[in-house]
């Protein structure tokens, strides 16, 4: 394990992000406001404007490719404690003619 220590001038955590190929993003429901890491550009193949709402990050997700994590967070029969509620979801990302899988892992609040 390495352990990078940005106040000792390492990496922050868009830059470990970026270097492997993921992308972060906060997803504020009562907004539907979505902010992205500095590379989902690149890793998802749109402009960061098209996918500034949760809306509009829906309409790439294919239909036949599993459950999105909308429906994930939405239609969660848990409930938030305080802490958190843990989800992990695979589905089809279309960007024109290109099908990226994607691996979505978080927590809602």
């Amino acid at each position: 394990m390495t352990r990078f220590d940005q106040a000792a001038g390492g990496p922050d955590a868009a830059e470990i992000l970026r270097s492997i190929g993921d992308v972060a993003y906060n997803w504020q429901i009562d907004t539907d406001g979505l902010s992205w890491t500095g590379n989902a550009s690149a890793v998802l193949g749109l402009d960061s404007s098209e996918i500034s709402a949760g809306r509009a990050y829906a309409r790439h997700v294919s239909a036949e490719g599993g459950q999105s994590r909308t429906d994930a967070i939405t239609q969660s029969t848990q409930r938030d404690h305080g802490d958190g509620v843990a989800y992990q979801v695979q589905y089809a990302f279309k960007s024109g003619d290109v099908t990226v899988w994607i691996e979505d892992t978080g927590r809602w609040f």
